[in-house]
Parts: structure tokens; C-alpha cells; sequence
């Protein structure tokens, strides 16, 4: 399946960091792709664009347009 459509796909995610620039909030994750498993990412995500709340380990769906990471939230 291609990342360049819009899609969803079942990733692990790695690790969470706040980010604060100018007085915008961003979340930097890393996540590692279900169907990737030894390559983990990395995305700037702005903190609306983030449902929920995981931590490290956790099972995420990561929102894809054009190939970039515009979205995450909590896998069910």
C-alpha cells in the first residue's frame, strides 16, 4: 500500500517528546511501522493533530498524506 495516498496505518510507538516553538506545541514522536519493524521514524506533529494519550510501547494508528505524517492516535 502506498504513503501517498491518504491512510492509516497500526505502528509502535517509540517515544513521545514535547516541543515548544514560538508558542506553538508540537509533539516529536518516533514510531515503528507494524509492517516496518526494525525502522523507526520520526514526525513533528502539531498537538492538535494527536488524540489521546500513549506512551512508549503502546499500539498508535499514524494518519499518512502524500507520504507525511499528519496524525496519531491510540489503537483499538
Amino acid at each position: 500500500m502506498s504513503l501517498l495516498l491518504p491512510v492509516e496505518k497500526r505502528a509502535e510507538l517509540k517515544g513521545v517528546l514535547p516541543v515548544d516553538i514560538h508558542g506553538q506545541k508540537y509533539l516529536d514522536v518516533v514510531f515503528s511501522l507494524e509492517d516496518e519493524p526494525g525502522l523507526n521514524r520520526r514526525a513533528r506533529l502539531g498537538s492538535t493533530d494527536v488524540q489521546g494519550t500513549s506512551k512508549p510501547g503502546d499500539p498508535v494508528l499514524i494518519r499518512f498524506v502524500m507520504g507525511v505524517a499528519t496524525g496519531m492516535k491510540p489503537a483499538s
